[in-house]
């Protein structure tokens, strides 16, 4: 039962994780690496509030949206739009975004030093389950993950499908040179959605303590399955992280479960292995994800 609950709360993580790559990817073109950081700052987020104002830690879920959304902005801004705008490729721009990530996770490490070397938290290594409440039976994180999985899903396919702003997003992605003549401004729509895709990934790494360790690198370790959600979910639909992340929640979860029932404990710290071999097999078979399979057999 227990590898089930986890299956089921890793899942909607992964499925919030890969959203905001989704949506970066898709409406700008590229693939932030950076954005494993932004769910590290997320846990840190519900840590500091937690630890210091004693807040509940589901209280803590809107500032980790707008600290975020606020940070996905600024590595846009700063890093991003300036080399984007001198017609940059997106081999490079990926490069920047790895550089930024580094540059990320030297500043949460020190953060996390300070908080333990002066206000005496644990902050090198930390789980919050002891703050989490139950409904029937089972743990709030369960409930929260999924909740908040769907408010997304769905608030921002309403926002793109039936807005005006979302309307122009997506026509800076199917035709930017018509949204462009149109008046659309393609620096601000884009700084828009890197900021909805921080908050919704904020999000996820807020969530992520009250049922996994975190650490400075936890979004570091993540972003390679991140990037298998959002591949294999596909990038032309929206609903793609979250099948994608059902599909290799469960992989990962069972899978390193059934391999160390077969071959012993020595192999869970490679359980990052399942999503990278579901990643190479949709590059070579299904490189369009689960979108371009449901459109194939529409």
């Amino acid at each position: 039962m227990a590898s089930l609950i986890d299956a089921l709360i890793y899942s909607a993580l992964l499925g919030l994780m890969g959203f905001g790559l989704t949506l970066i990817r898709r409406t700008t073109g590229v693939w932030n690496v950076a954005h494993g950081e932004v769910v590290t700052v997320g846990s840190y987020v519900t840590l500091t509030l937690t630890a210091s104002l004693a807040w509940n830690p589901y209280l803590t879920l809107p500032m980790a949206f707008l600290v975020c959304a606020a940070l996905s902005g600024l590595v846009f801004l700063i890093g991003i739009e300036p080399i984007r705008a001198r017609g940059a490729s997106t081999i490079l721009l990926l490069v920047v975004t790895i550089a930024i990530s580094l540059v990320l996770t030297a500043v949460i490490n020190i953060y996390g030093d300070y908080l333990q070397n002066v206000f005496h938290i644990s902050a090198k290594s930390f789980l919050l389950t002891r703050l989490d409440f139950y409904l029937w039976g089972q743990p709030g994180i369960l409930w929260i993950s999924w909740t908040a999985l769907a408010v997304v899903t769905g608030s921002y396919y309403t926002f793109l499908q039936y807005t005006r702003t979302g309307l122009a997003l997506r026509a800076m992605v199917d035709q930017p040179i018509l949204a462009t003549v149109m008046g659309a401004n393609a620096r601000d729509l884009s700084l828009l959605s890197w900021c909805l895709a921080g908050g919704a990934t904020g999000l996820a790494g807020c969530l992520l303590p009250l049922r996994f360790q975190c650490n400075p690198s936890i979004g570091t370790t993540m972003i390679a399955t991140m990037f298998a959600v959002s591949i294999f979910g596909g990038t032309d639909k929206m609903y793609g992280p979250l099948l994608a992340g059902i599909v290799l929640g469960f992989a990962q979860i069972y899978g390193i479960d059934l391999l160390s029932s077969w071959i012993g404990p020595q192999v869970i710290p490679y359980k990052d292995l399942i999503p990278m071999i579901v990643l190479v097999l949709t590059l070579q078979f299904l490189p369009q994800g689960l979108s371009g399979f449901s459109r194939q057999r529409g």
